[in-house]
């Protein structure tokens, strides 16, 4: 028994006893089954490019790939519509280059 011991035993403290490492995991797998499910992460990403061009970086996940397509779809829709590519933006752009 180290010096540190004898001191805690004198003193009438308990030491706790350890988990096993089979009673550890069975804690964990306990308290990984009533954690709430997280909720799905989203990510956007949207930078300009040297044309001016907006480029749409996204990323959806879920767990039904009917429902993140369709999300990832419509966002992207959205963002294509809010953030034309610029030949398509200006008409005059686009008349003008064929001469």
């Amino acid at each position: 028994m180290t010096k540190q011991e004898q001191t805690k035993a004198a003193a009438g403290e308990e030491q706790p006893r350890r988990m096993t490492p089979s009673e550890r995991y069975h804690e964990l797998a306990l308290q990984a089954a009533q954690r709430q499910p997280l909720v799905p992460e989203h990510s956007l990403d949207l930078t300009r490019n040297a044309k001016g061009d907006v480029q749409i970086g996204l990323t959806v996940r879920g767990g039904d790939l009917a429902e993140v397509e369709a999300s990832a779809t419509a966002a992207f829709d959205r963002l294509c519509a809010r953030y034309p590519r610029i030949d398509e933006a200006t008409p005059a752009a686009a008349g003008s280059s064929g001469s």
